[in-house]
């Protein structure tokens, strides 16, 4: 009697055509998977490049405002003296600088996602400000009007500074989810404010760490693609 033999499935022609399929959707699979590792890479680097040109944008504002920060550091907090009198002419060109400099940031876009932080620089301008026609009025005041005025106007100054640095806080907390340095963007009424401490770690995405330390490149503002250093308050 004959006895017919049994094929194996992958030798008949329709096994050989399932094999095939199967191959095929497996090596667009893995394609599929290599495909979407390049594109988070390309976007990973976007955004670093986007956060990047932000924080170099916010640099030169920054800088812009630097002459009238250090003259706010050095303004009087008593009514009389070389100082006092001159407050006058030096709170003029405060207010000048200040709204040039709230001309500068309209210019400015932040990424996607961080308007916000945009905004609190924009509040900031607005405080020093509103410092700067504070000591304003207190140079046409005399004793203690203007000893409170003065008084006034360091505490705007300061709390103007705190709300800077808030605002690199929000960009610094993407940079470091990316392994990239804190965005060394000093507020201008305080160029060490937001200096990297020593001691401080970002994890790379090769797991090497880089620290700060004081004097390193976050000071000069230099870094990690031309970014540098942390802010907090």
């Amino acid at each position: 009697m004959y006895k017919a033999s049994h094929v194996p499935w992958y030798r008949t022609s329709g096994g050989r055509v399932a094999a095939a399929i199967g191959l095929v959707l497996a090596i667009a699979a893995i394609a599929g998977v290599a495909a979407n590792v390049r594109a988070d890479a390309n976007a990973r680097e976007d955004r670093r490049q986007a956060l990047d040109a932000y924080a170099d944008d916010l640099r030169l504002l920054q800088q812009e405002l630097a002459p009238v920060g250090t003259g706010m550091m050095a303004a009087p907090t008593a009514a009389e003296g070389q100082a006092f009198e001159d407050l006058a002419d030096e709170t003029a060109d405060w207010v000048e600088a200040l709204e040039a400099g709230a001309s500068s940031a309209v210019e400015i876009e932040a990424p996607r996602g961080l308007e916000g932080s945009l905004q609190v620089v924009h509040q900031a301008i607005g405080l020093y400000a509103t410092a700067a026609r504070t000591y304003e009025l207190a140079a046409t005041l005399e004793g203690e009007d203007a000893v409170a005025a003065l008084a006034r106007a360091a505490e705007v100054r300061d709390r103007a500074s705190e709300v800077w640095l808030g605002a690199i806080r929000f960009l610094d907390a993407e940079r470091t989810e990316l392994g990239m340095r804190p965005a060394a963007v000093p507020p201008p009424a305080d160029p060490t404010a937001a200096l990297m401490p020593p001691g401080f770690e970002i994890e790379s995405e090769d797991g090497s760490t880089e620290s700060g330390s004081e004097g390193d490149d976050a000071q000069d503002g230099t870094g990690d693609e031309g970014a540098g250093d942390d802010a907090g308050s």
